[in-house]
């Protein structure tokens, strides 16, 4: 015995497309933190928004010869951002939680890194 016929489902419209993530830097901190932590956070941010200048200006289809300056930049901005604001941050938090926005822009800073880091190591292939 045939299996009777289903009605076609009528086309859907594709899912509107997301909104580009937010900056980790435009989360503010809870309140309460400590001012040396709030400080130390700020001038991470500064370097982060400064890294992100460079690597925006770093696509090499964009930008063929000064690609690799502006990546080298980033990078270095990069580094600066954590190990001169985030991670110091992170270190008066030993006893307790850190801060899911702290903990956000490291991991951003991070994987920003990485990238650029892979990216300067391609080129010289």
């Amino acid at each position: 015995r045939p299996e009777p016929e289903r009605p076609t489902p009528p086309p859907t419209e594709p899912a509107p497309a997301a909104p580009p993530p937010a900056s980790p830097t435009s989360v503010r901190l809870p309140e309460g933190v400590p001012p040396r932590v709030a400080t130390l956070v700020a001038a991470g941010d500064r370097h982060f928004e400064e890294a992100m200048r460079h690597l925006k200006n770093s696509d090499p289809t964009l930008n063929p010869d000064g690609w690799a300056d502006e990546n080298r930049k980033a990078l270095e901005l990069f580094l600066k951002a954590n190990n001169e604001g985030y991670y110091p941050a992170q270190e008066m938090f030993a006893n307790g939680a850190v801060p899911q926005p702290l903990l956000d822009r490291v991991r951003e800073t991070t994987m920003l890194s990485s990238l650029c880091r892979k990216r300067s190591v391609s080129a010289r292939r």
